[in-house]
């Protein structure tokens, strides 16, 4: 059986909880490709293959080439060594078709090879022409969103497949008498960091805050420092309020764990999460925060989300991505 080729984008952890949600569904092996290992083990008949890394650039002038690509530095050997190594996997794997969470130059790489490519579309605005180079290369264009926020709509050959998210029952929180607020520190930059967290705990002195991610010893008695962890399911599924960042991964997690929301997007290209935020806030899903707030500005976002409850948001998405990709299959197989 010839299996999908997937790549993953090293930039945080959403691309990768995406692409482990995804192959739970799948019939057929994948061989995952990406610079960043995979947070935990793979599933069963899946593959990793290490991708070189294609920055940092010591010139990068002309990095666009002419403004057709977004990244494709002159004369760059990590660049070189990462297409070698995908062309080389091409060869030895034979894949039926590649997904691709997110590169237009990836997409361009394995299309011209005569690879069939199914694109992922992150939101924000995303029309400039190496987008629409990717994206028109693509059998499918599939965006990791709710359909309800209408991001797909007008789009050719796009799908909105919903969150996608690992599949998971949630968990009661735990009745310790206090309410629990967990904050979510993603690892593609972000300000929640130690000193916010601080200041969060500070505003929530009935809580116990749990930060997921910063290390080290915390100032205050209510705040815990864990530290990096694989699997963010039993923290949240603790808590009676979670705060984090607007990113895709993070807010699947949430919406899978039915817990309310404070959300800070976090600045990223093209507006992707300043772009889910609106879409949250415009659909009553999470309280949304633009700037940090000052003193008792934390406990008035968590008392509102609580009066929110829970968002509804559409998430499994996983499912209807799987569903896609092998009716993709069964078109590139005739």
């Amino acid at each position: 059986m010839r299996p999908i080729l997937y790549y993953v984008h090293h930039q945080g952890s959403g691309h990768w909880r995406r692409a482990l949600a995804v192959a739970e569904h799948l019939p057929v092996p994948v061989v995952f490709a990406s610079s960043a290992p995979p947070p935990r083990d793979l599933p069963d008949a899946c593959d990793y293959l290490p991708l070189p890394l294609d920055a940092p650039a010591r010139d990068a002038d002309g990095h666009d080439a002419h403004g057709h690509l977004h990244w494709a530095p002159r004369h760059h050997e990590g660049l070189l060594a990462r297409h070698r190594f995908l062309l080389d996997a091409v060869a030895s794997h034979r894949p039926s078709m590649a997904m691709v969470d997110v590169s237009v130059e990836i997409a361009v790489t394995l299309r011209v090879s005569g690879v069939p490519v199914t694109a992922v579309r992150l939101p924000g605005t995303r029309d400039d022409p190496p987008h629409q180079l990717g994206f028109g290369l693509a059998d499918q264009v599939v965006m990791p969103v709710p359909a309800t926020w209408g991001l797909h709509d007008g789009l050719p050959c796009t799908h909105a497949v919903g969150l996608v998210t690992a599949a998971r029952e949630p968990l009661p929180p735990t009745a310790n008498g206090r309410p629990t607020a967990v904050v979510v520190v993603g690892t593609g930059g972000s300000r929640l960091d130690r000193a916010a967290c601080e200041l969060i705990a500070g505003d929530l002195p009935g809580h116990d805050v749990i930060a997921l991610g910063p290390q080290g010893v915390p100032g205050l008695p209510n705040l815990t420092f864990t530290g990096r962890v694989a699997d963010t399911a039993p923290y949240l599924g603790r808590a009676t309020v979670v705060i984090g960042n607007t990113g895709l991964g993070t807010l699947g997690e949430v919406v899978a764990a039915r817990r309310p929301f404070v959300t800070l997007p976090e600045d990223r290209p093209f507006g992707e999460q300043a772009v889910t935020a609106r879409q949250l806030d415009e659909h009553g899903e999470a309280v949304v925060l633009h700037r940090m707030p000052g003193p008792g500005g934390w406990a008035e976002a968590v008392a509102k989300a609580q009066a929110l409850g829970a968002p509804q948001a559409q998430a499994d998405g996983a499912s209807r991505l799987a569903r896609l990709i092998e009716e993709n299959l069964m078109a590139v197989a005739r």
